[in-house]
């Protein structure tokens, strides 16, 4: 009995811990990209030093972070949002009309934080040398 407990245990301990973000987790940096920058905030507040903003793939592939290296900043950014590089398999980016999902992880709860508003709604990746100024709030 003790031992399915133990068990039962590590397994659960393994799930929580797959499903929690990683701070250490880093997207693939390919020739392929796009820049974004902008004004973050949370609950309307700045955000904290440490604090990092995501952004995704609809297959939730990491393709971008950025992290803020000072407290109450409310601008985050030139952050490259990596593509997928042709050349090499597998996907290793954003595919150009992907749709992008932007969150913030906060360290001082350890939670990604969907995003609320977005001053463009829709951000498909087109890769480009130009910046895309996309304000963000959670």
């Amino acid at each position: 009995m003790k031992r399915s407990i133990g068990v039962l245990a590590g397994m659960l301990t393994l799930l929580v811990a797959s499903t929690v973000p990683s701070v250490a987790a880093e997207p693939a940096r390919t020739p392929v990209y796009m820049i974004v920058f902008g004004n973050v905030s949370y609950n309307g507040a700045p955000v904290a030093a440490g604090d990092e903003v995501r952004g995704y793939t609809p297959e939730n592939m990491l393709v971008a972070k950025y992290v803020v290296t000072r407290d109450a900043s409310d601008q985050y950014g030139f952050m490259p949002v990596y593509g997928d590089d042709t050349t090499t398999p597998p996907k290793d980016g954003a595919a150009a009309g992907d749709e992008l999902r932007f969150v913030l992880y906060r360290t001082s709860d350890g939670q990604e934080h969907p995003a609320q508003f977005k001053s463009i709604e829709r951000v498909p990746f087109r890769a480009g040398k130009k910046e895309l100024r996309l304000d963000l709030m959670f």
